[in-house]
């Protein structure tokens, strides 16, 4: 439970201090809006409604319909002065939609005026004196919704990174208190490719969104935020390398311990197989003044029992199997264990239990 509380909240921690480096920082609006222009959606609407700014500019005696005044102003926004213009204006949009303030409704600026102009006399030269040196061409921007950057920013300045603090605790923690380690990190792993594959997958699908269900007034507000799910895929695969990896480390730790369990019994068997001595396995039996002597009634003389158990084991037991073989309870009970109190006493030769 700790570890996946932790992982929850590293998360969102994570999740803000993205949105608060790309979206949510005044730093970052010059080149978050200039991402925006380049939008296909956004350029869309700029579009359509720039051609209705430009048709109050068209004669009556010369009508043009949408679709020509369509063309015309995707033309217009060909120019890169009037591209910059509409960048700016997105980007102060933005800035005060991060102050909690709404930018004006209408936007007009002297290179969108110009550009308009000469896209209208580029399409139509019996216009060129009858439109005005300067039309002010007045544009709707698509700004809807940009003041709800202000509460994400404060919910972002302070609480993402106690957030990803408490994360690491309790992240550590999680190792100290659990009784195996392995199928802790084993959960992490499996986290971190999770939220790796999400993250992945999150910038396509909001595009998806974006493209069919979001209106043209909050366009600029989805795409803001498409845009940073999209800039998440290079960090996704660094995420998807580093839990692979700790997947991977989940499972080689415990085959590596069961490996060095084997292969210390199997050096043992080495070592006792290559004395072919025969070994007697017990002491001679002691006098009964000693045994009276040294042990009390319904006791073993711990001569005896030390000369019994502690007697080395010879190459026929463990080719007889009662000890060294891989199917006897010796080397079963050996196997797996990474506490060498517990296989201790096999190395030795001795068959007395820990």
């Amino acid at each position: 439970m700790l570890m996946g509380l932790s992982l929850l909240a590293a998360s969102a921690a994570w999740a803000g201090l993205v949105f608060a480096h790309n979206v949510l920082d005044e730093n970052q609006s010059g080149r978050l809006s200039a991402r925006i222009m380049d939008h296909e959606g956004v350029r869309t609407v700029l579009t359509n409604r720039l051609a209705e700014g430009m048709e109050r500019h068209v004669p009556v005696d010369e009508p043009m319909s949408r679709q020509e005044l369509r063309s015309v102003a995707a033309e217009a926004l060909t120019g890169p002065l009037a591209v910059t213009a509409l960048r700016d204006g997105l980007s102060e949009a933005h800035l005060l939609g991060l102050a909690d303030a709404e930018a004006e409704p209408m936007f007009s600026d002297f290179d969108v005026n110009e550009a308009a102009r000469q896209a209208l006399i580029a399409a139509r030269p019996s216009l060129r004196d009858r439109i005005l040196v300067n039309p002010l061409v007045k544009v709707r921007l698509p700004v809807e919704g940009l003041t709800w950057f202000s509460g994400l920013k404060t919910l972002a300045d302070r609480f993402a990174v106690l957030a990803l603090a408490m994360a690491a605790v309790g992240f550590a923690t999680s190792f100290v208190v659990a009784e195996e380690p392995t199928p802790v990190l084993r959960r992490a792993a499996w986290w971190i490719l999770t939220s790796a594959g999400v993250w992945t997958l999150l910038g396509p699908g909001f595009a998806a969104i974006v493209r069919l269900a979001v209106p043209s007034s909050y366009i600029v507000f989805a795409v803001a935020i498409e845009t940073v799910l999209r800039s998440m895929l290079n960090p996704a695969i660094v995420m998807a390398s580093f839990g692979v990896g700790l997947l991977s480390v989940s499972y080689l730790a415990p085959a590596i311990g069961r490996r060095r369990g084997a292969l210390l019994l199997e050096q043992a068997r080495g070592r006792l197989g290559a004395d072919r001595r025969p070994i007697p396995t017990t002491a001679p039996a002691p006098s009964a003044a000693a045994t009276a002597a040294d042990s009390t009634p319904g006791e073993r003389s711990p001569v005896t029992v030390n000369a019994t158990v502690n007697a080395p084991l010879n190459e026929a037991q463990f080719r007889s199997g009662s000890v060294g073989s891989r199917l006897s309870a010796a080397w079963k009970e050996g196997h797996g264990y990474l506490d060498d109190a517990r296989v201790a006493p096999f190395f030795s030769g001795s068959t007395r239990e820990p």
